[in-house]
């Protein structure tokens, strides 16, 4: 895995979490599981495009990340209050990140990527949702941020482990890293 030390500027204020939203160790761990895929990824959630930038900072050089928000990412926000460019940061990675602007309730989804990431809507419709859709084109890992610290995402992937859909590989703080298993049969609603 690449050194993190270069982009440590990811998590510069904001009481540690930065632009990324992650603590250091959360972010650590999501690098990891994005270095060692083959495949695209996905993430559901770009808010500021910290972690979009950790994955692809992260990944191989043939991986393309895509990161999908309703929301446009708040440049504006980063550039007054980081005092950094994020639109040149991202340039610089000479990666594939694709930003796609939309609604992860009606978006297309990707054909299929081996690692999922999710840190959208926070609630119990919103988390499931984005379950149902993005999971089985998944080939390997899902990542979920904020389990244990959010009721709904706790729900979801309690139901997925005690439904042997996945396995726990890693947790670091709120951010657990689930082995894919199988594929949803159904819709899951809870």
């Amino acid at each position: 895995m690449k050194d993190l030390e270069e982009i440590k500027w990811l998590w510069k204020s904001n009481g540690g979490r930065g632009i990324i939203r992650l603590d250091y160790n959360e972010g650590l761990l999501l690098a990891k599981y994005a270095s060692l895929v083959t495949g695209p990824i996905v993430e559901i959630g770009t808010r500021n495009g910290g972690s979009a930038y950790l994955l692809a900072y992260a990944a191989k050089e043939e991986n393309i990340v895509t990161t999908i928000d309703i929301n446009p990412i708040k440049y504006s926000f980063i550039k007054t209050e980081f005092n950094i460019d994020m639109n040149s940061k991202i340039k610089q990675l000479k990666k594939s990140l694709n930003i796609v602007l939309g609604d992860s309730r009606k978006i297309d989804v990707p054909k299929e990527y081996d690692l999922l990431f999710i840190d959208g809507r926070h609630h119990i419709n919103g988390i499931t949702n984005d379950t149902n859709r993005f999971w089985n084109n998944c080939n390997m890992y899902v990542a979920y941020h904020d389990y244990t610290y959010a009721r709904a995402v706790t729900k979801i992937v309690d139901f997925l482990l005690k439904n042997n859909f996945c396995t726990k590989l890693e947790q670091q703080g709120s951010m657990i890293i689930l082995k894919k298993e199988t594929n949803l049969q159904n819709l899951i609603a809870l």
